[in-house]
């Protein structure tokens, strides 16, 4: 998942860059560059840099061929120089990268991702991807997750699952027309004291059977939010369930 924020600084590099001639790879890689420096002073650091990428058929490898003249030299001169000065900035920072410990990026992860869990059916999906939205444009700087693909081959659902837990700021769980959510729980509450749980239902739901015992962890928001539709689920998300949840997380934080 990439912000928005990081995908203007990548496409304002990658367009100009092919509008002064560069091939698509030049292009890309310039972009990329950019977005790693620029990552670099954000608050937090930003590692959006690595998952740019484009896939499209091309005969050429300049798409857009300019006529040389003398505006147009200039212009590729200009850009070809602060290029060669990004390459120098960012292999300074890929060294410090790489001097990152493990604990040091999962850090990284865990301060700014929220995964959402629920039910992936034509029905449900929509609301879960509204939330998805919502949280992008909040001012926290989320990094919201659905966890809608295939599973690694190596582990279970539930134990993958727990992985994007594990590095997680907080977790969403739309309760409503529950199917696997209750194992998911489960293991994720039983595992992790620091990592809160915010419920979620719709007006009409209930919450299955053995969500009390999961509702009693003090890491788990209570009382579960109930909402009616989409407008009135994102308006209660950010009024409600965003100040609640991390008034858990600073109580997890601090007690850690």
């Amino acid at each position: 998942m990439v912000g928005s924020d990081s995908t203007i600084e990548f496409a304002s590099k990658l367009y100009d860059s092919l509008a002064v001639g560069f091939s698509l790879d030049e292009a890309v890689a310039r972009a990329r560059l950019h977005v790693m420096e620029w990552g670099q002073r954000q608050r937090p650091v930003r590692f959006d840099w690595g998952l740019y990428m484009i896939y499209m058929q091309a005969c050429e490898a300049v798409m857009f061929p300019r006529a040389q003249t003398r505006a147009v030299k200039s212009h590729r001169t200009r850009v070809q120089r602060e290029h060669d000065a990004t390459v120098t900035t960012a292999h300074e920072l890929a060294r410090g990268i790489d001097g990152l410990s493990f604990g040091e990026i999962m850090s990284e992860l865990s301060e700014r991702r929220v995964l959402i869990l629920g039910r992936f059916s034509r029905r449900r999906l929509p609301i879960l991807q509204a939330l998805k939205k919502k949280l992008s444009e909040l001012p926290h700087g989320y990094r919201p997750e659905l966890f809608d693909y295939d599973k690694p081959r190596s582990r279970d659902l539930v134990e993958a699952i727990v992985g994007f837990a594990a590095l997680s700021r907080f977790i969403i769980a739309d309760l409503s027309e529950p199917k696997s959510i209750q194992s998911e729980l489960e293991a994720i509450v039983r595992q992790f004291d620091s990592v809160p749980v915010a419920p979620v239902i719709n007006d009409s739901g209930k919450e299955y059977a053995t969500f009390r015992s999961i509702q009693r962890k003090d890491q788990v928001l209570k009382p579960t939010l109930r909402y009616r539709s989409i407008p009135d689920l994102l308006e209660k998300l950010e009024s409600e369930l965003i100040p609640r949840t991390e008034a858990l997380v600073a109580v997890a934080r601090s007690t850690a």
